[in-house]
């Protein structure tokens, strides 16, 4: 089962490095079908730990994080060794997960700031409502009779 959960989650690593590369080239469309391969992704990895909590459950295991380090402490080498895999592995997709979003809210703030300097600056309407721009302002001009 730890096997499976560490093949999750270096699969959700690697969509997170697809995402990131998908950012920096601003190729919208690829992130849009990516999105939906890290939210199945993400609901695998809830399933897998739901699973591993329900099954140290049942052995009388406290399933939280400091309570299960006792407990992995107790396996043989080859144990201990893919917990520190896994462990590796969330603590670098939760890092990469945290980069993405911390890139696209950069962008977005980027954009917002470009709208509300073109819309300062823009005078009334030289944007219709579909956001092209017109040679001159429509409806009446001032000065004119």
């Amino acid at each position: 089962m730890l096997a499976e959960s560490i093949g999750q989650l270096e699969r959700f690593v690697r969509l997170l490095e697809d995402e990131h590369e998908m950012l920096l080239a601003t190729r919208v469309e690829a992130l849009l079908a990516l999105a939906e391969d890290k939210t199945a992704a993400v609901r695998q990895l809830q399933q897998s730990e739901n699973a591993r909590a329900m099954l140290l459950g049942r052995a009388g295991i406290d399933a939280r994080h400091g309570k299960v380090t006792s407990f992995i402490e107790t396996l043989p080498d080859a144990g201990r060794k893919a917990w520190a895999r896994y462990l590796e592995l969330a603590a670098t997709a939760q890092a990469m997960n945290q980069r993405n979003g911390t890139f696209i809210r950069d962008q977005l703030r980027a954009s917002q700031q470009a709208m509300a300097i073109l819309l300062a600056n823009s005078g009334p309407n030289l944007y219709d409502a579909s956001g092209m721009s017109s040679a001159r302002p429509s409806g009446r001009l001032f000065g004119r009779a």
